[in-house]
């Protein structure tokens, strides 16, 4: 299993912190004579949010996919707290052109310039997994290009990790089992993030420059490894640019 250890290390601590504020604030003192001690309960959370919202936009890869997914589920969590992480449906930074430059020309095993007759440094759309930007093959065609990020391999594979260790140690607390449904969750969060990869894959009638998107799905521990994937697009002129996924 190929995982970035510094970067687990860092989702770890603060999913760990997290686990630990359920236990204290949300588990402990909610016995009767504690109960006097706890602080409210949605400012805390707030709190959390926002913490895990400069996590995800510092660390993009699952994180981004995670705090997307939480921020639609008003069954989960409080609007106030769902607030706080809707940022997150826009808040993707670009990856560094450089760096996807050289993975265009690791995978095609040749420079830029004798893939694209140019390639524009602007973005058009930016997600947790790939970017977007206009190009232009030689034979002339004005194409959208979709490029994974550099190194989402060992991002997917570091966070899926961090966060099922992260829900095996929730399970372990009966009244968070109670009130919410751990498995089922787990089940959604990583089945929604893999259909939004797959979606990267685009439809058969789609122009692929490259090779496809390959998947492995493993145990509940969702390794799951993603390959280089860059997508064109003919354009002609109209609205509707791919999903940076």
């Amino acid at each position: 299993m190929m995982i970035d250890r510094e970067r687990f290390r860092k989702v770890r601590w603060f999913f760990i912190k997290v686990t630990l504020h359920v236990l204290w604030w949300d588990i402990i003192l909610r016995r009767p004579l504690l109960a006097r001690l706890r602080t409210p309960y949605i400012p805390r959370w707030q709190k959390i949010a926002r913490d895990f919202r400069e996590l995800a936009v510092e660390m993009g890869g699952v994180l981004i996919k995670l705090g997307q997914f939480l921020s639609v589920r008003v069954d989960l969590l409080p609007e106030e707290v769902l607030a706080e992480l809707s940022g997150l449906q826009d808040e993707v930074p670009a990856e560094n052109f450089d760096a996807i430059v050289a993975r265009i020309e690791d995978e095609f095993s040749r420079p830029i310039d004798e893939i694209f007759a140019w390639f524009s440094t602007e973005v058009l759309g930016s997600a947790s997994l790939a970017q977007t930007h206009r190009a232009q093959l030689p034979s002339g065609e004005t194409v959208v290009v979709k490029v994974l990020r550099p190194n989402i391999e060992t991002i997917v594979e570091t966070d899926l990790v961090a966060i099922a260790e992260f829900v095996r140690r929730l399970k372990f607390y009966k009244p968070i089992r109670r009130a919410v449904d751990l498995d089922r969750l787990d089940r959604r969060v990583r089945s929604g993030y893999l259909a939004r990869a797959g979606s990267a894959a685009g439809g058969p009638q789609r122009r692929t420059l490259c090779r496809r998107l390959r998947r492995r799905c493993a145990d509940l521990h969702a390794r799951h490894l993603l390959g280089p994937l860059y997508r064109a697009h003919l354009d002609h002129g109209r609205c509707g640019l791919p999903d940076a996924g």
